[in-house]
């Protein structure tokens, strides 16, 4: 026990220690989680409050989780991609900045054409009657799709913004994440007559404020530049040989919700209501774990690459180990607080 106590104090100390960073890493996400998934609670508790469990909503989580689907696809490949071949070129700063540039480019161009197809497929795809929506529900939800699509090429440079911060080792892109649910918020707050606008427009304001905040944060450490749209950079083909198998896994993982969403839709009105509240409490939960552990651990990790690959794999079983247990103790006080969790939140 003493000998643990001594490695434990000798890493917390020692300013080139892994582990070190990694448990600052994992204290800033944490709480930057736990502001930003407030936020999201604040906004999920003003939906229940002004809407309940209504078709209004139900149109509003399908369409919201049908057009993020292929930006949070994109946000998985940035971080899994992106973050470990900045970490291997860290030394090239000249050829990492000619690469920004161009995948900066390439975002815009992939933001737009996904804005342009949602637009034009999903009206289209909600006339299906196999959604089991209402008349009223689906001129509603083809209503948000005209609307809020625009927040389509938002995101996908909001993800590509978030995930450059990240690979500098800069946590706040997770605390501005809570930008969106806040606007929300406040949008759903403040006394209006009418009952869908406050949600529709304080979620396209909650993505422009959420793209602006992220890039006066780049500007202001020098890191925003021009876009251009080419591809002479060597670090394309790293970045194109990686993605392949990602895009796959993360399709096969993404697909969960979307099947879901489906599922849902033909149940009775406010089914989809209730399960985007509940997976709202377990996003608050798992984002604390999850979301924390990744941002904290994956720079460290790609910084790593010029090391041993049995001190790479021994850093990485020792966090495991201890993220396992951390892990199980809990889940297992979460499980027995859940039923006053959803009380406090959702009930009035």
């Amino acid at each position: 026990m003493i000998h643990i106590i001594g490695k434990l104090k000798f890493h917390i100390l020692n300013n080139e220690s892994n582990y070190r960073s990694i448990l600052l890493g994992f204290i800033s996400v944490s709480f930057f989680v736990f502001i930003g998934k407030i936020a999201g609670a604040g906004k999920e508790m003003a939906i229940a409050w002004r809407y309940g469990v209504s078709e209004s909503v139900d149109a509003y989580v399908f369409i919201m989780n049908l057009i993020t689907f292929p930006v949070s696809i994109w946000l998985s490949i940035l971080t899994a991609v992106l973050v470990p071949l900045i970490g291997r070129a860290e030394k090239n700063n000249d050829e990492i900045l000619l690469f920004r540039k161009q995948l900066f480019g390439l975002a815009i161009c992939i933001g737009i054409g996904l804005g342009f197809i949602i637009w034009m497929v999903i009206p289209k795809l909600l006339l299906w009657d196999k959604f089991g929506f209402t008349e009223e529900a689906t001129a509603k939800a083809v209503e948000i799709v005209n609307q809020i699509f625009i927040i389509v090429p938002l995101g996908v440079i909001i993800n590509l913004f978030s995930v450059y911060l990240l690979a500098k080792g800069m946590h706040r892109n997770t605390l501005y994440e809570g930008v969106p649910a806040l606007v929300i918020f406040i949008a759903l707050i403040i006394p209006l007559e009418f009952k869908s606008e406050p949600l529709i427009w304080g979620t396209i304001a909650g993505f422009f404020l959420h793209l602006l905040v992220l890039g006066f944060s780049l500007w202001q450490n020098k890191e925003l530049q021009k876009p251009e749209i080419k591809f002479t950079s060597d670090l394309w083909k790293g970045f194109l040989n990686s993605i392949g198998i990602v895009v796959i896994g993360q399709i096969f993982m993404s697909m969960t919700t979307i099947f879901d969403q489906f599922y849902a839709a033909q149940l009775e009105p406010g089914s989809l209501s209730i399960m985007s509240y509940a997976n709202r409490i377990l996003a608050l939960i798992l984002g604390m774990g999850s979301l924390a552990i990744s941002r904290s651990t994956l720079p460290v990790f790609s910084k790593m690459s010029q090391e041993s690959y049995q001190a790479r794999k021994q850093t990485a079983f020792n966090v495991a180990l201890v993220v396992f247990f951390i892990a199980i103790v809990l889940s297992i006080i979460l499980y027995k607080l859940s039923p006053l969790i959803v009380k406090i939140i959702f009930e009035r």
